[in-house]
């Protein structure tokens, strides 16, 4: 970790600390992180690198000094605000989930133990066994079955709860989803161990044993359209939960929610079902309620010792309301009022939201819930892949960068020392104006700078007469391009041209694409860097205008040796203010994208399409696709029609908030364009297919790790 008092100190920080390392390399990395993270004091803005070994910690300081984003590199500004431990409820469940941090800190294991030795006298069985069992296996199979799924749950958040305690992570406010409103109940003090496992097992027990034929569907839309919908299915249909104002969910019997829901989707509305087995929070709990009231009035309570958001009012649990067992028995069968609390907590001065729990479900919802407030944090402890520890470590380090407090003589433990690190990087300024005054700052002639990775500044031309973006690119700047070859040749992907296009489009308020032609490659050398133009032209009354993309080598210019530059144009298209938005959507080539719907997916009757070798295929053909544009993970094929998931490498995940769609992840979408279009084999030698046209392209959001995709032929 290492901090400063502006971004160019934080960059010279790093560069000294990378420079001491490299000169003495009998240091232990683990004391150097000990001793920056106990010996320094934490200043406003910092970066803290995750890796394992030198060589990684040493990239990533690499690209702190660069200030670029990177793998395992977390870079903050300290904020102010209260923080509040979010714990999520049945469905965040994962097979092996809490193994990796069981075998890693004992805290955790400690706190694991405990809770599973209380929840084996009521299940008969090894519940610890069940988590930690291999996905596919038999044991597993029990992680979804609702009288395991949420004392495993409960167990795993307990023992995270536990480990980042250890570390002095202390919350303002708890908030849970469902069963995890009882985790926020028992750290807080209102059961013991032994009760909370009694009421959890017995809660889990109880509804797993109600009748079969219930269902769940997460809606995108708000809470009151959802309700109005449903007059007329009163004693059928309950708003189950409000999680943001994009996802409410209802439930019910089967066969009347699927009935609603062909009205609500014939009306345009979009719908994903729950693989569930019971329609939790709605009438069909009913049956249940008497006989688990008996068993939460046999519990013992004691008011919480933290501030809990009720899941009944989206509010903090008042006076004796968590101590009554009718609270308890009513949560079962009510809502989930998981908006109302998220908006809460950020009214009472919440800034910091920390997920604990197996996956990262909850951190999108406050993201949801939260659009308008850019100075939150929202970071789960795990995720769904990956390694446990480098989660949790990417988890403290996001909390530490946005000031939250943690005790790292704790994280660290026992074995680490302190010893000798480099002094401040202290930035010296000359009193007397020099005649280089303003060098590097792109204000200061005349340009506006760009956060995207492509195009480093723009400029309104004056006359009116449109506006000029340019930017330089290598493969040593940019490393990953090197992945998309073509015959050998390092060429730029269409997909990259177009998502600068609409880049251009934004900072110029035209944000749509309404065509592109690529008329020639560009190709970017091994050697050498290729500078970039990007040329608007004034929007029409109709909201068009014209675009162009030019590059050359980066070589003596007319300035230096009095010859011509020579610009190769690369495309020219029209960009308009009238497309309308969505999901990514467009066409290139033979082939459509087109916006996916609510349903199932894969659709049933879609083939799968085997994919774990059409990279080498595709090399064979003279596609020389490098890790970075390996992105495509699944395949099916329906007539016409594909449909693909697409997903980044964990070496390209840093730099995706910079793009509007990262060119890598956007160009693995075209790789299911293949398939659609019959290519392969049938291609002649030295002859490619590439896409060169693109018409209708818009983009919703920006910041997408992995896609699901639809395409057909046109």
């Amino acid at each position: 970790m290492v901090s400063a008092k502006s971004p160019v100190a934080l960059r010279g920080q790093a560069g000294r600390l990378r420079s001491h390392l490299v000169g003495c390399p009998q240091l232990d990395v683990g004391d150097v992180g000990f001793s920056l993270a106990t010996g320094r004091a934490g200043l406003e803005y910092r970066a803290a690198v995750i890796g394992v070994g030198r060589d990684q910690l040493l990239a990533g300081l690499d690209a702190v000094v660069a200030g670029r984003p990177a793998a395992g590199v977390v870079q903050g500004r300290v904020g102010s605000g209260k923080v509040a431990f979010v714990f999520p409820g049945q469905g965040a469940q994962r097979a092996g989930m809490g193994s990796e941090l069981y075998r890693s800190y004992p805290v955790f294991a400690e706190a694991l133990d405990a809770v599973c030795a209380e929840f084996d006298r009521h299940l008969g069985g090894s519940l610890r066994e069940v988590l930690f069992a291999s996905a596919g296996s038999s044991e597993a199979v029990l992680l979804d079955r609702t009288g395991f799924t949420q004392p495993a749950v409960f167990a795993v958040e307990v023992a995270l709860y536990r480990l980042v305690q250890s570390w002095g992570l202390q919350p303002d406010f708890l908030i849970g989803h469902s069963i995890g409103e009882l985790v926020a109940a028992y750290v807080a003090g209102v059961f013991s161990l032994t009760d909370a496992c009694a009421l959890v097992a017995a809660r889990a027990a109880l509804m797993e044993a109600l009748p079969a034929g219930g269902a769940m569907v997460v809606v995108a839309a708000t809470e009151q359209e959802v309700r109005s919908s449903l007059e007329g299915f009163d004693g059928w249909l309950s708003v189950a939960a409000v999680n943001s104002p994009v996802s409410t969910v209802v439930a019910g019997a089967g066969e009347v929610l699927g009935s609603w829901i062909s009205g609500w989707e014939a009306r345009g509305g979009k719908t994903t079902r729950l693989n569930v087995s019971h329609a939790f929070h709605s009438a069909l709990m009913e049956p249940m309620l008497e006989e688990f009231a008996a068993v939460a009035r046999g519990v013992s309570f004691s008011p919480p010792r933290l501030p809990i958001i009720s899941n009944l009012s989206g509010q903090p649990a008042a006076g004796q309301e968590l101590i009554s067992p009718d609270y308890w028995v009513r949560q079962v069968r009510h809502s989930v009022r998981f908006l109302d609390g998220v908006r809460f907590l950020y009214s009472a001065g919440v800034s910091r939201f920390l997920e604990l729990g197996p996956t990262a479900a909850l951190s999108v919802m406050v993201g949801q819930c939260l659009t308008d407030a850019h100075d939150t944090l929202a970071v789960p402890a795990l995720r769904a892949r990956g390694s446990e520890t480098a989660a949790v470590m990417e988890f403290a380090a996001r909390a530490y960068v946005h000031g939250v407090g943690l005790d790292w003589a704790a994280v660290f433990g026992a074995g680490c020392k302190r010893v000798e690190l480099p002094t401040y990087a202290f930035e010296r300024q000359r009193y007397w104006l020099g005649s280089s005054a303003g060098a590097g700052d792109l204000g200061a002639v005349g340009l506006a700078a760009m956060v995207h990775p492509f195009l480093g500044a723009g400029v309104s031309l004056g006359g009116g007469q449109g506006w000029l973006f340019t930017g330089r690119l290598s493969v040593e700047t940019h490393p990953w391009l090197a992945d998309h070859r073509v015959l050998d040749v390092v060429l730029v992907p269409g997909a990259a041209l177009v998502e600068m296009a609409l880049a251009a489009g934004v900072a110029a308020g035209v944000e749509g694409l309404e065509e592109l032609v690529l008329e020639a490659p560009l190709v970017v050398p091994e050697r050498a860097a290729v500078v970039l133009q990007l040329q608007l032209g004034v929007p029409a009354e109709d909201g068009r205008c014209r675009l162009g993309i030019y590059s050359r080598l980066e070589t003596p210019t007319a300035q230096d040796t009095g010859a011509p530059v020579e610009w190769t144009r690369h495309g020219s298209g029209v960009l308009s203010a009238d497309l309308p938005g969505g999901v990514l959507a467009g066409g290139v080539g033979g082939a459509g994208f087109a916006e996916l719907t609510s349903a199932p997916w894969p659709p049933p009757d879609a083939v799968a399409v085997e994919v774990d070798t059409l990279y080498d295929r595709l090399a064979g053909a003279g596609f020389q696709y490098g890790p970075a544009f390996q992105g495509l993970r699944a395949l099916w094929r329906r007539g016409d029609e594909g449909f693909a998931e697409v997903a980044l490498g964990a070496d390209q995940l840093g730099e995706v908030m910079r793009f509007g769609l990262h060119p890598a992840l956007f160009d693995a979408a075209l790789h299911a364009v293949i398939d659609v279009l019959g290519a392969g084999a049938e291609f002649p030698a030295g002859q490619l297919p590439l896409p060169f046209a693109w018409n209708g392209v818009s983009l919703a959001a920006a910041g997408a790790a992995a896609l699901r995709v639809r395409v057909r032929r046109n």
